[in-house]
């Protein structure tokens, strides 16, 4: 009798080790895809393709369109981020990098608010902090691929 509650009890806990195991494995490829998401959604953006610019005086008016397409993208990005954070598990290694990302898309949006002629160099020095975070990223994980910010921006299929 003795012997089958033991048994019980370890195969109890065998099946309790497993499902654990099981549901690791689960939430890190679930993790995986999430920053990887990230990451591609920062390769595909055009706004990151922006090359520094000394702008004098105002803008014109097809570069405050730029600006504007521009500021709106780093917006759904910031957005995108804050989303995939809330899916990511407690404690998960990839949250100091969204959170960087999404402080490095913050001093963009502050920048251009009070200085909108400096947008193409703001974006610019974006798409390099945000290169060298994905790049921190992928050595850590080498699962993740790494792409520089807007990359696949303007690949056709």
């Amino acid at each position: 009798m003795s012997s089958n509650l033991v048994g019980t009890f370890a195969g109890a806990g065998l099946a309790l080790l497993s499902s654990w195991g099981l549901t690791r494995a689960s939430t890190r490829r679930t993790e995986h895809r999430l920053v990887q998401s990230v990451i591609d959604r920062l390769a595909r953006s055009r706004a990151l393709t922006h090359q520094p610019v000394d702008q004098r005086g105002p803008l014109n008016t097809a570069q405050q369109e730029d600006l504007r397409r521009s500021t709106e993208s780093i917006l759904a990005t910031r957005q995108y981020i804050e989303r995939v954070l809330a899916d990511l598990a407690v404690g998960s290694h990839a949250t100091p990098f969204l959170e960087d990302v999404y402080g490095a898309c913050a001093i963009y949006l502050r920048r251009v608010e009070t200085e909108p002629e400096t947008y193409a160099t703001a974006l610019a020095d974006l798409a390099a902090r945000l290169a060298g975070s994905v790049r921190d990223l992928c050595r850590t994980d080498r699962r993740l691929v790494d792409r520089r910010p807007g990359e696949t921006a303007f690949l056709t299929r």
